[in-house]
């Protein structure tokens, strides 16, 4: 970090590119040198350049798990969000991908468009469905991601997910998909102009699978300060139901 301040002192170009047309941004981002990107965004570096394989910055921070530097990106330097490169791949496929769900989380609180596929037909719920990414697929659909998207192949993400062995996964997508009340809560959640009402969410699967993450999600997110388990039910009947395994209901 020092040689580079140096050399941004002395006058050195920040645009310049390498014959794979990666700025000085691009490699910092790549290697992880997060005082690097600091200086060199604080010092003019086009955050959104492109290399020759459409890749900003950002994807190259991604692709390689540099979180840290992702997240300054992201929330420092107001990096494009949907920027597609030449594969088709957003920044969200990218996090998607390799399952950096804290990635995923900032993307879709920014309001980042979760139904874009890249040039494979391949949105990001198929990669999480491919991948076995419960949690992420639980913050997808949380966000409102369209479940019923099919592939190039014309597969859906439950079908992508049976292949590669994530019945959990292709079992919830199923129960989201058949749940009378899933455009109910879906709209809901997603911020808006009017007054956000107390209603149940009823979330599917096991209930070791992915529930704390999407309730710690609910609980940074828009209406974290709305957030509240619910009450017990003290009927005579519910008192006699044995509680089911497969569901938990949050109220806001």
């Amino acid at each position: 970090a020092a040689q580079l301040e140096l050399l941004v002192h002395a006058g050195a170009s920040l645009t310049s590119c390498n014959k794979e047309g990666d700025t000085p941004l691009h490699i910092a981002a790549t290697w992880g040198h997060l005082e690097c990107v600091r200086m060199l965004v604080e010092n003019g570096a086009l955050v959104d350049a492109t290399n020759h394989l459409g890749a900003t910055p950002l994807h190259l921070s991604l692709a390689h798990r540099h979180t840290n530097v992702a997240s300054f990106l992201i929330h420092g330097a107001a990096a494009d969000i949907e920027v597609q490169d030449t594969s088709g791949d957003t920044v969200l496929h990218a996090a998607v991908r390799d399952g950096l769900l804290s990635i995923v989380q900032s993307l879709c609180r920014l309001g980042c468009d979760t139904d874009v596929p890249n040039k494979q037909g391949l949105y990001p719920l198929h990669l999480a469905a491919r991948y076995g990414h419960t949690e992420i697929v639980r913050c997808l659909c949380l966000y409102g991601c369209n479940t019923e998207v099919r592939n190039q192949d014309g597969v859906k993400a439950e079908i992508t997910a049976l292949k590669f062995g994530h019945s959990d996964i292709s079992n919830l997508l199923v129960k989201v998909r058949n749940s009378v009340t899933q455009d109910s809560f879906i709209r809901q959640l997603l911020p808006n102009n009017s007054p956000l009402p107390r209603f149940n969410i009823q979330i599917f699967g096991h209930s070791d699978v992915g529930k704390s993450t999407l309730v710690e999600t609910l609980k940074t997110g828009y209406f974290g300060s709305f957030f509240r388990r619910s009450k017990p039910l003290v009927t005579a009947s519910a008192q006699s139901m044995p509680a089911s395994p497969n569901k938990m209901h949050i109220e806001m």
